[in-house]
């Protein structure tokens, strides 16, 4: 389990034990509010859950696997227990005060390389409001020992988790500078999926080299670039096959398979059916 210093008079934590352990995706095990001293040594603690840890106040500094990341005041991390960490008050801070949850749960390992919380567990750098609610909604329910809390708590993280992966999105408010010609690629490509778009479009479109698109994709989308055009056309197709009359081989043309054959494979191995048969059940 992640626990702070005990030796805080401030420090609370509330344990639960799952009774339902498979009736929801998310299980929170202990959740509660810290504070570390600048004097306090550094926790050094390893155990098989994902911790979300939301600095309040001060300064502190999580290290993963020999290198050490700072947490400032609205600051969300994301500490996989199960590596070697440390976390402690930060050099030149007079404390750190922060909430913190530990969960386990259905596809946290894979939302954490997605998010890059494996190699950096900064996941966002300033947690808005409603981060924060449900932050402190999930250590009191825990604390009042409700026996609704499993549902409630299992919520409250998959809003936090959604919000987290919708910071990382393109076109974003909060990430716009840095994302904004990614967003416009994806808006160009969307517009026009019949085009034998290539990475190589791709970069000319974000100013960026063949490799920093790859980084790019895989940070922000969790997939390859042209897993990803992929995933775009295969919707489009779903779509129109589901939407409209228009014959399959002028679908496929459209959403960028000139060979009508290559898309019904293509769509057959992503869907499990075949175009015809996909229309005819309506999608579902």
């Amino acid at each position: 389990m992640f626990c702070p210093n005990a030796s805080s008079r401030d420090d609370e934590i509330y344990f639960h034990t799952p009774a339902h352990t498979a009736a929801f995706p998310y299980r929170v095990l202990a959740a509660g509010k810290a504070t570390a001293a600048p004097s306090e040594p550094p926790i050094r603690r390893r155990f098989r859950q994902h911790v979300l840890i939301l600095t309040l106040a001060g300064t502190g500094e999580i290290e993963v696997e020999g290198r050490s990341y700072e947490c400032s005041k609205g600051s969300i991390a994301w500490l996989d227990t199960s590596r070697e960490h440390r976390h402690a008050c930060a050099r030149g801070s007079h404390g750190w005060s922060y909430l913190w949850f530990g969960m386990r749960g259905f596809g946290l390992d894979e939302t954490a390389d997605m998010l890059g919380a494996r190699a950096r567990p900064i996941v966002v750098s300033t947690a808005d409001e409603a981060l924060c609610v449900q932050f402190s909604r999930i250590m009191q329910q825990l604390a009042a020992n409700r026996t609704d809390s499993e549902s409630e708590n299992s919520a409250a993280v998959a809003t936090i988790i959604a919000a987290l992966v919708a910071d990382r999105s393109p076109g974003r408010s909060s990430s716009a500078p840095q994302h904004q010609p990614m967003a416009d690629m994806m808006r160009q490509t969307r517009a026009d999926l019949g085009r034998a778009w290539s990475v190589v479009d791709f970069s000319a479109l974000m100013g960026l080299s063949s490799s920093q698109v790859h980084r790019r994709f895989q940070k922000v989308v969790g997939s390859s670039p042209m897993n990803w055009l992929r995933r775009e056309r295969m919707n489009a197709a779903k779509r129109l096959l589901v939407q409209t009359n228009t014959p399959i081989s002028e679908i496929a043309l459209r959403c960028g398979y000139p060979d009508p054959l290559h898309f019904g494979r293509e769509f057959r191995r992503v869907t499990g059916l075949s175009p015809t048969a996909f229309r005819d059940s309506r999608g579902s």
